[in-house]
């Protein structure tokens, strides 16, 4: 069991390196798989405080039950769960109309875009000074 500074280590760690790529959103089982020793409940738990200090935010997708494997469409993406419970819609692949139930709705988190941008600046100013250090060294040689 990795202590909860290490999950919030470790799950903060992933949303940085994620924010600084063309990645915009993610699933929670994606972090555990980061980082073997947490958990998706851990990492999960540390999500949901990410939400609520701005760094991600919480959206729920819902996915089409398609009757045969191959249609795993998304439909719709929300942030208010209850907006789409018992909500019907129409697969655009596979014809499918479904009702939605609490099986059809995934977790999804979308990385804010004012963070994404913060990281980004903070990775270039971070990538400048090592290429300083970088030519300081050549030139001490």
């Amino acid at each position: 069991m990795v202590s909860d500074w290490a999950a919030k280590r470790k799950v903060n760690e992933f949303v940085d390196l994620l924010a600084v790529t063309p990645v915009k959103q993610f699933y929670p089982t994606s972090v555990p798989k980061y980082s073997e020793n947490l958990t998706l409940e851990s990492a999960f738990e540390q999500l949901i405080e990410l939400c609520k200090t701005g760094e991600i935010h919480l959206l729920w997708e819902v996915k089409c039950p398609g009757e045969s494997d191959f249609c795993i469409r998304t439909l719709d993406k929300v942030s208010d769960y209850q907006s789409i419970i018992d909500h019907n819609y129409r697969c655009d692949v596979c014809g499918k109309e479904t009702c939605v139930t609490n099986d059809d709705v995934f977790p999804l988190f979308e990385i804010d875009e004012g963070y994404r941008h913060f990281m980004r600046e903070e990775f270039k100013k971070k990538t400048n000074q090592t290429s300083r250090v970088r030519l300081k060294i050549k030139s001490r040689v």
